[in-house]
């Protein structure tokens, strides 16, 4: 259960301020939080399958295409200062 001083100490970590109102609010917040969660965890969950997706889709992309104007790599590296045959080669920058 959550108790003033577990708010005071989070309050803290947070660098925020509450008022007694407030923090009699957050530790009633918080333990209702804390008894559903606690009520969720009773649940018989054994012959769930886990759920990983919420979509039978699966990686539905685009498909590719290549145009027929595409310029060839030997064209796009001979304008290059430098190149490695199959890449630009660029300076280091770190």
């Amino acid at each position: 259960m959550i108790d003033e001083q577990t708010v005071e100490h989070l309050s803290n970590l947070c660098k925020l301020e509450f008022s007694e109102n407030e923090k009699t609010i957050i530790i009633e917040d918080l333990n209702n939080i804390l008894c559903f969660v606690d009520k969720i965890k009773e649940v018989d969950t054994s012959s769930v399958e886990p759920l990983i997706y919420l979509s039978d889709r699966n990686n539905v992309l685009a498909g590719d295409s290549v145009s027929k104007d595409a310029l060839k790599k030997e064209d796009a590296l001979s304008n290059s200062p430098s190149d490695n045959s199959d890449f630009f080669v660029v300076p280091k920058i770190l």
